[in-house]
Order: C-alpha cells, then sequence, then structure tokens
C-alpha cells in the first residue's frame, strides 16, 4: 500500500532522496523523494493505490501527474508526454 515501486519499466534512479548537489543552483540541497528516468514515452503508473489530485504542467516539472496516497505520501510524475487521468481519479 506504500509508494515504493519503479514507475516504469526499465527504470533508472536518476537521483536519490536526501541532500544532494541541486542540479539549479550547483550547491547542496536536500532533496525529498526519488527520481527514476524512463524512456520516452514509457507508460507510467502509480506505484500505489491513491487518489490523482493534479494533473497539468507545473514550472520546472511539464506535464505532472501528482496522487494522494494517504498516511503522509504523495508521488509527483513529471516530464511526462502525454495524461492518461485526470483529477479524481483512483
Amino acid at each position: 500500500t506504500l509508494p515504493f515501486g519503479k514507475p516504469t519499466a526499465q527504470a533508472r534512479l536518476s537521483s536519490r532522496f536526501g541532500v544532494r548537489i541541486d542540479p539549479i543552483t550547483n550547491t547542496p540541497a536536500f532533496h525529498s523523494g526519488q527520481d527514476f528516468a524512463g524512456a520516452y514515452r514509457s507508460p507510467v503508473a502509480a506505484t500505489a493505490a491513491g487518489v490523482v489530485t493534479f494533473t497539468g504542467v507545473k514550472s520546472g516539472y511539464g506535464n505532472t501527474v501528482e496522487v494522494e496516497h494517504g498516511q503522509g505520501f504523495k508521488t509527483r510524475y513529471a516530464h511526462l508526454a502525454t495524461f492518461a487521468v485526470r483529477p479524481g481519479q483512483t
């Protein structure tokens, strides 16, 4: 029930949780998630059950989907080519 899987097949961990060198400022900064990179137009799936709370464009993320999983967990899927869900869907 917790979102700890990979969101797409053949995903590569591209950034870990914790302090890292920020790709914009080039200084150490805390990163509160994990980033996975997949091939262009790879299908992306939520890693646990939840409710879609946002679909749209976010600055720095491009096309983005956010899913609330409960228990304080939210996942964000960014840099997407298209959307197949809308807010309110489970």
